[in-house]
């Protein structure tokens, strides 16, 4: 008989191009990565064996029967192999638990090797093929053996896949499932036409097919969730010329349910939002990083589905859990609002951020008053990214004086930031700070500030005694903080004492021991340091006699509760007592009437910052005010 085999030449080539690909383009550390590169190499060796003992075969009288036979036993190796690695490789994308996977490993490898024992000692046996001096190559009565455990994987992969097909995606199901009856089918034409080599070609072919379909899913379609990712969707938006509204859909507390309950559980559960999402809203649901968004004609009618949507999504059961989930949405409309993807991306994070600060707010739809709101915060930012700098006359560097009750005059004055004379006019720091922590500028902003008073006092010796800056998180957090500090002192040829640093009780919370002895260092090279709006955050008096802080500041939120409530005096009076027992000096800020003024001075307090005193004036005013 003879056989042809240019299809198996071709895979044989093909399959060194992806070895090759495959070694250079894939990490061989990750599970599915090793498997795939495991099938690739197989097929190769399976390819070649079966060119070469198509030839040993034909010249079965000149090549050595020793020889005959390890070519074959390679090849019918291989071949059993390819079906088994199939199957792992496909497994290894839907079992998980350690349960299941010592079940597939049961069913999986048993078979191989008793199907690899077979083979090996076939030239004992003859079971699947033999020599003849006169016939040459003869086949054995389990000659069908290949075709057999080929069928068996296949139908591993299916029954897994079915198996586990609430946890994975219904495109994935059906991949799984097509792709082995594929690489079946193929091997069947061959069992009919024995005359034809299909068994590399055939294998190859499910695996490129196979191997296609998953790195697809995985680029294109999220493979816990099976939603399209946002490359689909920017690319559906892209192509889109007519209006739409995107919505998008936050877990608010995905995190505390990952940490709660477990990875497993997330997937579950994410595969469970798809899902519903996907019967409300159809196929244009995407999964978009740790959000879900879907794409509708428009937006009238929209606020009722979206509302049912957070509804049905809001609760996750199963047998052994329940969870409530916390789900919000915002919705951009295009080109009314926004005219790429990016930029309605952006919209919907802005509405989503402003959501979480709206109590009982579950849902926003853009309208112009957002549009404008965000507009003027992309100003704002554009001003803040300009403005930051040393030289700006635009931002600037204000100052409240600080009254010494002891001393009976000004000594002291607190640094405050402002942003005057833009393209939108003066504009609050309740506008443009929060817009440079969101947008990442806000220890740039406090070193900026920082320069420009380490400058006006050295400019000033004579008549600025000390000024108190505010340092926020992000500053006290950065690693180099003491010699950014120090070097700005230094540079502008100032003593530290001439500093003061407040810090709010905030700072303390993520890491209290890092910024303690940051604290330390500073405050051992002569900074003084002030305990900001105490009261309002969450230290406790056995935290703040451990830190070298020199005054505290009084929280002007104090000062109206005294005024407001008579119990408040006493409490607040105690307070203060017990402070300076310990040697603590007391700030009260947020004086702006005699009552206040009254009540603050009866308590015992060094300082008082307030309105009723003075109010925020420029470097020059203050100048003019402390002479």
């Amino acid at each position: 008989m003879s056989f042809n085999v240019m299809g198996e030449i071709s895979v044989c080539i093909l399959s060194i191009v992806l070895l090759f690909n495959v070694i250079s383009s894939y990490s061989l550390n990750e599970k599915s990565s090793r498997f795939f590169f495991y099938c690739v190499l197989n097929v190769f060796v399976c390819t070649l064996s079966d060119i070469t003992s198509v030839y040993t075969i034909d010249n079965y009288r000149t090549v050595p029967l020793w020889l005959n036979n390890v070519v074959n036993i390679i090849f019918f190796l291989s071949v059993g192999t390819i079906p088994f690695l199939f199957s792992m490789y496909c497994c290894n994308f839907i079992s998980h638990t350690k349960k299941h996977q010592k079940l597939f490993r049961i069913l999986s490898i048993n078979p191989i090797i008793f199907f690899g024992l077979i083979v090996i000692t076939n030239p004992l046996t003859n079971l699947i093929f033999s020599f003849d001096p006169e016939l040459g190559y003869v086949r054995g009565p389990l000659k069908h053996l290949t075709y057999i455990i080929t069928f068996y994987y296949a139908l591993i992969v299916i029954f897994v896949a079915l198996k586990h097909r609430s946890e994975i995606s219904r495109r994935l199901i059906f991949v799984f499932m097509i792709y082995p009856l594929i690489g079946f089918s193929i091997n069947l034409i061959q069992f009919f036409n024995p005359e034809l080599i299909f068994t590399g070609t055939s294998s190859f072919a499910t695996l490129l097919l196979m191997y296609l379909a998953v790195q697809t899913n995985f680029t294109e379609f999220d493979f816990t969730s099976g939603l399209p990712t946002e490359i689909t969707l920017a690319h559906l938006v892209a192509r889109k010329k007519d209006a739409y509204c995107i919505t998008f859909f936050s877990i608010e507390n995905y995190n505390t349910i990952y940490e709660t309950l477990g990875s497993k559980i997330c997937d579950n559960l994410l595969l469970d939002i798809a899902n519903k999402l996907t019967d409300i809203f159809g196929k244009t649901t995407f999964r978009v990083g740790t959000k879900f968004a879907v794409i509708t004609p428009g937006s009238k009618d929209i606020q009722k589905k979206i509302s049912r949507a957070i509804n049905h999504c809001e609760y996750y059961n199963t047998d052994k859990t329940s969870s409530r989930i916390e789900i919000i949405a915002s919705s951009v409309c295009v080109p009314e609002h926004a005219t790429t993807y990016k930029e309605a991306f952006n919209i919907a994070n802005t509405l989503i951020a402003k959501i979480r600060n709206i109590k009982g707010q579950k849902y926003i739809c853009c309208d112009d008053s957002y549009i404008s709101e965000i507009r003027r915060k992309k100003a704002i930012f554009e001003i803040l990214e300009k403005e930051l700098c040393p030289e700006s006359t635009q931002f600037q560097v204000y100052f409240q004086p600080i009254f010494s009750i002891s001393e009976g005059k000004f000594k002291y004055a607190e640094a405050l930031s402002r942003l005057k004379n833009t393209e939108l006019g003066d504009i609050s720091p309740a506008e443009f700070i929060p817009v440079a922590e969101e947008k990442g500028l806000i220890e740039r902003l406090g070193q900026i500030t920082f320069e420009k008073i380490c400058k006006f006092i050295s400019e000033h010796k004579d008549t600025i005694h000390a000024v108190s800056v505010n340092f926020s998180v992000y500053q006290m957090t950065n690693p180099n903080i003491v010699e950014i500090v120090l070097n700005t002192i230094s540079k502008y040829k100032i003593k530290p004492e001439n500093i003061i640093m407040e810090i709010t009780e905030s700072i303390f919370i993520d890491d209290f021991d890092l910024i303690r002895q940051r604290m330390i260092e500073l405050s051992n090279a002569g900074i003084v340091f002030y305990l900001d709006d105490f009261g309002t955050g969450f230290s406790n008096f056995a935290n703040v006699i451990t830190l070298p802080f020199s005054t505290i500041k009084i929280d002007r939120s104090f000062v109206q509760m005294m005024e407001q409530n008579t119990e408040m005096v006493s409490l607040i009076d105690n307070l203060i007592k017990t402070f300076k027992e310990s040697g603590l000096k007391i700030l009260v800020e947020g004086v702006e009437n005699d009552i206040q003024d009254k009540l603050v001075k009866d308590a015992g307090t060094d300082y008082i910052q307030g309105f009723l005193y003075a109010k925020p004036i420029s470097q020059t005013e203050l100048l003019d005010f402390l002479k």
